[in-house]
């Protein structure tokens, strides 16, 4: 079980940014998903690009379907990529608010409480905080069921992703390196 919101990746690719680019689009044409391309204002051309952003769904979506924000930034050595899955953005949008009511709404409670208590009387407001963090844990134990109802179609968005991304090796230790063979 992930504890994680909204699992990421990230990756280095040894390649400069028009060929991720060719990579990315040859890849993501796929009739199953829907992908959306943009860049920062002023940014060079979607070909040649400084920093690119692409997010990724399954054209069909349930409500718990993953999305994965992908952003590209173009580097001397190719090009760092970072992922993000997250539910659609008005899910996730919902999500945020209501752990912000939640949060507000304890705050209060207890702030009212602990005055009940301060001046002597009983402090039942106290039971408002309470149920706050139960509403709040619930809402994560649903954002846990959601990350496993959507886990097939993270991996498989993530399958299609690496394909286009290869992932830079490994730098060899300097120790090694210098080992006699």
């Amino acid at each position: 079980m992930s504890l994680h919101l909204r699992p990421n990746f990230s990756t280095k690719v040894p390649l400069d940014s028009a060929q991720v680019t060719r990579d990315l689009e040859r890849v993501l044409d796929r009739p199953d998903l829907e992908v959306r391309w943009s860049r920062p204002a002023g940014s060079a051309q979607r070909k040649h690009f400084d920093r690119l952003h692409v997010l990724i769904a399954p054209r069909q979506r349930k409500f718990w379907s993953p999305w994965l924000n992908l952003d590209l930034h173009a580097t001397d050595a190719g090009v760092d990529a970072f992922g993000r899955f997250s539910p659609h953005p008005s899910v996730w949008t919902g999500f945020a608010a209501a752990y912000l009511l939640l949060g507000s709404v304890s705050f209060f409670t207890a702030i009212f409480g602990l005055s009940q208590w301060m001046v002597g009387s009983t402090p039942w407001a106290l039971t408002g905080t309470l149920v706050c963090a139960v509403l709040a844990a619930l809402l994560w134990w649903a954002s846990l069921i959601g990350q496993r109802l959507a886990r097939a179609e993270m991996a498989l968005i993530r399958e299609i992703v690496d394909q286009a991304l290869p992932e830079a090796p490994a730098p060899v230790p300097l120790v090694a390196a210098l080992a006699p063979t």
